[in-house]
């Protein structure tokens, strides 16, 4: 269950890069290193404009605080984190679409997010 709640926080984290969970380790500069990799991840592997890329960072610093009170709520089960965490992500990706993105670009920030997901859960492994 400890791996589990483990992986769970740094899937969130990393879902929400750019955000004041990395600023939590007291180092500013890499809360911007990490919104600047995730801008380039964006205009790279997605193909969004700066205006789409404004977007989507906007859209997913608003989702913050919803992130972060779930993470700091005792009361939930693990299951229930991880079915609010679910609904949060949902909104995140629907409120994509109503910012003018396309199906397939959000599809591809679904799969970057899973990417950089994995790729934490690895590095936390060894």
């Amino acid at each position: 269950m400890k791996k589990f709640m483990v992986c769970f926080v740094f899937t969130a984290a990393l879902f929400f890069t750019g955000t004041e969970l990395f600023a939590q380790g007291g180092n500013g500069g890499q809360k911007g290193q990490m919104k600047e990799m995730m801008k380039k991840n964006l205009k790279d592997s997605v193909g969004l404009s700066d205006v789409q890329i404004d977007s989507v960072m906007a859209i997913r610093e608003e989702m913050q605080p919803k992130v972060k009170d779930v993470m700091k709520d005792q009361s939930l089960s693990d299951d229930d984190k991880k079915s609010k965490m679910e609904a949060i992500k949902k909104e995140m990706y629907e409120r994509y679409k109503k910012a003018g993105l396309t199906t397939d670009q959000v599809k591809k920030i679904k799969e970057m997010d899973e990417k950089m997901r994995e790729q934490m859960r690895n590095r936390k492994n060894k």
